[in-house]
Parts: C-alpha cells; structure tokens; sequence
C-alpha cells in the first residue's frame, strides 16, 4: 500500500512540521496480503487533522478497515482523533470484530472522553473467502463500491455519530463483493468539494468518477485526487480504497 501525505502550504515552524510528521505517521500502516490491494490518502486542512485511517488484517483472507472523521479541525480534532485510533487499536487487541461492536466501543470512549466532539465513523470486515463485506456506519457518509463492470453501489443506512447518545445501538449491512470490485471509504471533506451544483450531490459526484476510473485501488485515488485539484479545500480529506483480488 502506498502511504501519501499532502501539505497544504509550506510548514513555517518546528512545531507545524512535528504535527505534520505526526498525522503522516498516523497512516495506516500494511502488511502484504494477497487477497487484497490497498491504497490510502489524507490531505489535512491544517498541518494536523481529525481524520482516521485504519487497516488492519485479521488474517490471510480477512481485513478490517475504518475511516473516521472528528467534528471541526487542527489540534483540538486530531487530539479526539488519537483517542479513536487507539480506541480502534485496543478492539483489535481484543479481539473485537464485528462492525456494530467497534462502533459501540468507541462512542463510549466519545461520550465518555470527548462529550463536546462528535465522531462520523465507517468500519468494514471484508473477507475474500466468502466474498462479503459486513459494515456499519456511525452518521458517515455512504460506503461506496463499484463493480468489475464499472456500477457504483451506494450502501448507508440511518445512524447517529459517535459521541452523541450514550448506549446508542448500531447495526450492521452484508454486502456481497465481486472478485475485482472496489470498496471505497471517504470522510465529508472529499464528497463535498466535488458537489460544486447545488443540483449534485458529492456522494453522486463522487460515484462518477469512480464509475469512469480504473479498477486498481491505487489508480482508484489518483482519479479521486485529479478531480480534487479543481476544486477549493475546506475540510480534512480522506480516501481509503480497497481492491479484493483475484
């Protein structure tokens, strides 16, 4: 997987560069598997941001992913965003699998630790063996796959983001993945520079240019990236896209 990490102006002090090799070093890190291809980019709007990018294979076959997106930017959002990152780290050390699980876990570390932040969240298990991906979404936008055919599917379902409501409940959608489909995750950021008419939605935006890009994951994000360029950044940027071999 190819690790990238974009600075928006040129870091004028030690300190903005120390945040700059922290957010970098936040990437996800791979170990090679051969069921999947794997390519991750985060652009932050500062020389930190509050997204979080995780992979993590639970074995040959299996793989966990999650992107998460803190509420506002800078310190204050990356700050929550090491909490989440941890948080993630201890279910994996737990053994904690399941989508819902993970997405239950960390709203109370949220609610708990952050009550004043909130925390949109996607966390998927793929598995190449049966060709499945089970995913849950806390208030993130839709999870996007498209097909070796070139379809784009958009999978959401109604849900509050971490930190909101303690004890809140997620629930979990079993999507079936071709042999070369593309599994895309993405924060708001991203989505919403590519909605530039009112009358396009960025998640629709967003399912074009992967309907017309190519079908390796990493060749799936420069697409992403070329479209990004003409357009204004408001937001942290993330793109996590996940190809299952075959």
């Amino acid at each position: 997987m190819t690790r990238r990490i974009d600075s928006l102006t040129t870091l004028p002090s030690t300190t903005a560069q120390e945040l700059a090799r922290l957010h970098a070093g936040a990437m996800p890190h791979f170990e090679r598997a051969d069921a999947f291809q794997i390519d991750a980019w985060s652009r932050p709007i500062r020389p930190i941001g509050g997204d979080v990018l995780v992979v993590r294979p639970l074995d040959d076959r299996r793989l966990l992913i999650a992107l998460a997106d803190v509420m506002g930017h800078g310190v204050a959002a990356a700050v929550v965003a090491a909490a989440v990152r941890a948080g993630l780290h201890e279910c994996q050390h737990d053994g904690l699998t399941r989508p819902a699980a993970i997405l239950e876990r960390l709203n109370r570390l949220v609610c708990n630790l952050y009550p004043d932040y909130f925390v949109t969240a996607s966390v998927g298990l793929l598995d190449a063996t049966t060709g499945r991906l089970t995913c849950a979404l806390a208030g993130h936008p839709p999870l996007l796959i498209r097909s070796p055919s070139g379809e784009v599917a958009s999978h959401s379902f109604r849900s509050l983001p971490l930190g909101l409501v303690p004890g809140t409940e997620y629930i979990e959608k079993t999507i079936d993945v071709a042999v070369d489909s593309l599994v895309v995750l993405y924060s708001d950021g991203v989505s919403d520079r590519l909605a530039d008419l009112p009358r396009v939605p960025g998640v629709t935006a967003l399912a074009e240019v992967l309907r017309q890009g190519p079908v390796s994951a990493p060749g799936m994000v420069r697409a992403i990236r070329r479209e990004l360029r003409h357009t204004e950044q408001y937001d942290d940027c993330s793109i996590l896209a996940v190809r299952l071999r075959p």
